[in-house]
């Protein structure tokens, strides 16, 4: 059998070659909707491997609702309710130190992995809990939305995934300018046009457990990606940091990827 070709680098870092055709929906092969300076956006995405129960959501929101706050002004009690209260409040303040601490922890990545989350790569995330891809697909009533049941590996193209860094392990993850993104504690993806303003509901900050990766809405803290192990998502705001938010990372293109020595 012959073995797999190594993804090429670009010449002088510029953008990644282009994707062949596309094949329409329902067939083996599914299309890919590749990075703005990849080739043209296909026809459609296939259809899921399941049905989904309910609308699916959504490929894109006009933004959202103002949030109101109530600002509540308490009177501190004397003796030993006070006494109490205050003992209270210092646990509660114990208890949010050791978690920031264990954030910070997991918030440190190894190199390897650093490498590939810079801009311009291209990754596969592959959810343990179904051991698949996340990817895109076509929605029974034509939305696009995203499932883990996608193939591993350079073929399936609509689990591609391209990295924008914005510093401090924030980034923003699309494919074909499709991003993903969490909104009112769900999973979407929030279509973009090219050299439009990004939304902050796109932003995700980047945890690193053993070896895998976590992503946590920056726009809504504590709420993940995450995969139920019938592949579709998980809500995000029912998502913490256990193993249903877990992914393993499958770098497939990078613009500082060495080229490899082919041997006879």
């Amino acid at each position: 059998m012959a073995s797999k070709q190594p993804y090429p680098p670009p010449e002088s870092q510029g953008p990644p070659p282009p994707y062949p055709g596309y094949p329409q929906p329902g067939q083996n092969q599914p299309p890919y909707g590749a990075p703005a300076s990849y080739a043209p956006p296909p026809q459609g995405y296939p259809a899921p491997q399941q049905v989904y129960p309910g609308q699916p959501p959504q490929p894109a929101y006009p933004g959202t609702a103002p949030v109101q706050t109530t600002v509540v002004v308490k009177e501190k009690k004397g003796g030993l309710f006070g006494f109490l209260e205050d003992a209270g409040k210092t646990l509660g303040n114990s208890i949010d130190y050791v978690a920031r601490k264990t954030d910070e922890i997991a918030h440190e990545m190894s190199v390897p992995m650093k490498a590939m989350f810079n801009t311009g790569c291209v990754v596969q995330l592959i959810s343990c809990t179904t051991g698949r891809a996340l990817e895109i697909v076509q929605g029974p009533t034509g939305q696009l939305i995203v499932d883990g049941l996608g193939g591993d590996g350079p073929q399936f193209t609509n689990a591609h995934w391209t990295v924008i860094h914005e510093g401090n392990n924030i980034v923003r993850l699309h494919n074909n300018n499709n991003f993903l993104a969490i909104i009112n504690g769900s999973t979407v993806l929030v279509n973009y046009p090219p050299r439009s303003k990004l939304g902050l509901e796109a932003r995700f900050r980047l945890f690193q457990t053993e070896q895998f990766m976590m992503f946590e809405s920056v726009s809504e803290p504590r709420r993940h990606i995450g995969i139920l192990p019938d592949g579709q998502l998980k809500p995000a705001l029912a998502t913490g940091k256990e193993h249903h938010a877990k992914f393993g990372v499958r770098c497939i293109y990078s613009p500082f990827m060495q080229p490899a020595v082919s041997r006879k």
